[in-house]
């Protein structure tokens, strides 16, 4: 039979292990169900795979709230656009914009939506990088 102190510290290294393996289980996350922060536009990849590059345009997302913010180099100068994110699943959601400083249609000019709303499936997120998918292209974002 064993002594107490060595089921006691039969116990410690079990607890040490349980929590190790929870520890290791949590860091990895593909997949969130937030969107929450700051997401810079890296990459547009189209349905016959031609690689758009893009370094001008973010997605701000907080809550149910929406921010595409633009950069024109040629003007030194920012365009904010904003809209609501209504949540499907948790892999599915919808931006609607709405006008604020500026029309939907201004915004439809400087972006590659075709109307104010558009439909996003998450295919993958990390801590500091986001796929989307929308429309038939592939929207690659990493953190800001």
């Amino acid at each position: 039979m064993h002594s107490p102190f060595k089921q006691s510290v039969l116990a410690l290294r079990l607890l040490m292990v349980l929590f190790t393996v929870g520890l290791l289980f949590s860091c990895k996350q593909d997949i969130e169900t937030e969107l929450d922060g700051k997401w810079l536009l890296r990459e547009v990849v189209t349905v016959d795979g031609s690689v758009q590059k893009v370094d001008t345009v973010w997605y701000n997302f907080q809550n149910t709230l929406f921010m595409y913010q633009l950069y024109d180099a040629a003007s030194d100068s920012h365009s904010h656009f904003y809209g609501f994110k209504n949540k499907g699943d948790e892999k599915h959601f919808q931006l609607e914009m709405k006008p604020y400083v500026y029309t939907v249609d201004d915004f439809l000019q400087q972006s590659d939506w075709e109307n104010g709303t558009r439909a996003f499936t998450v295919d993958k997120k990390t801590h500091n990088s986001l796929i989307l998918h929308s429309e038939g292209k592939e929207y690659r974002f990493d953190k800001y």
